[in-house]
């Protein structure tokens, strides 16, 4: 079947246009997408060209979409009608990196997650960014009364707040959340986070979250987290997340972390616990994603792009149907 898509013709070009979408085989179910969200680091670097494993041009961005199952092959067990998550379209006529930007996916049943029939599919989009935040929440391993600091406030770090700010009431902890731009420290006061626009006080945190994506960053990241003395028993230090997606090699200053003892943790994407927690959490009503983007049409996606580019904007979901 015919279906729209974005697609990234060459480094810098948006257009929308249509694209195959063949049918569902055994074990895939072909959904009808109501939103896709973007993840803005990831997708301005792959339209640049610069993101590892970039795709033949042109292909489909995205990996986060929410919709409704509306066929399925054989042995599939979801029926027509349930509302889904999903990454993206698994086959299409063009390239796809990773596919999640179009208006019919054909995915695999068991790469697919359900959710509650009222569940806010625009919100459902976003799962993959928060799923993100909530893999660096459980890497870091929180213990009692541990105080954490993020900084940089786009949308995975905006994410990482909240989700740590949910993460530390077991726990008897706090969360700091820091950004140069006054917008973004708004909208992450609205979502009840204490947020500065100044430097984080140096030595204050246990747990230190990168979201930054800034080498110029890096030395006041590093500098948030709590100083071990030498006196002091135990193998716990800082815990450093880089959650910040960075281009290519990234310079430590390793006195500055040895004298730390330091713990480095880079979060590899997500894994099924974090998105099916993030649903989850969705659907409780105990993560919102109010504030971090607005709905556009398709046919705005190359406005769309420009001015995530310009940072005029956290984030952004398309509306497909």
């Amino acid at each position: 079947m015919l279906a729209e898509a974005i697609t990234f013709d060459e480094p810098g070009v948006v257009s929308v246009r249509e694209v195959d979408i063949p049918s569902p085989g055994p074990g895939e179910v072909l959904i009808r997408t109501a939103f896709s969200g973007v993840s803005p680091g990831t997708e301005l670097r792959s339209l640049a060209g610069a993101q590892a494993g970039t795709s033949e041009w042109p292909f489909i961005p995205g990996y986060s979409l929410a919709g409704v199952v509306v066929d399925a092959g054989e042995g599939v067990e979801i029926p027509r009608g349930v509302a889904v998550f999903a990454a993206g379209t698994q086959r299409s006529s063009v390239a796809r990196m990773w596919g999640g930007h179009v208006g019919y996916a054909v995915v695999a049943e068991n790469r697919v997650y359900r959710a509650q029939p009222d569940t806010d599919l625009a919100a459902l989009s976003l799962t993959h960014l928060a799923a993100i935040a909530h893999h660096g929440v459980r890497m870091a391993e929180l213990i009692e009364g541990d105080r954490v600091a993020v900084i940089g406030l786009g949308p995975i770090g905006q994410l990482s707040a909240r989700l740590f700010s949910i993460a530390v009431r077991e726990c008897g902890g706090e969360v700091r959340a820091y950004d140069l731009r006054e917008s973004r420290v708004t909208v992450a006061r609205e979502a009840g986070i204490d947020a500065f626009t100044e430097a984080p006080e140096p030595g204050w945190a246990d747990v230190v979250v990168d979201a930054t994506g800034s080498m110029r960053s890096l030395p006041s990241v590093i500098a948030a987290g709590r100083d071990k003395s030498w006196t002091e028993a135990g193998i716990d230090g800082v815990r450093i997340l880089i959650q910040g997606s960075y281009p290519g090699t990234i310079d430590i200053p390793y006195e500055e972390v040895f004298a730390k003892q330091a713990r480095l943790l880079f979060p590899r994407s997500a894994d099924r616990t974090d998105i099916g927690s993030v649903i989850q959490m969705l659907e409780q009503g105990e993560l919102s994603m109010r504030g971090l983007s607005e709905a556009f049409s398709v046919k705005e996606a190359p406005e769309v792009y420009a001015s995530l580019a310009s940072g005029d904007r956290l984030s952004a979901v398309f509306r497909w149907h």
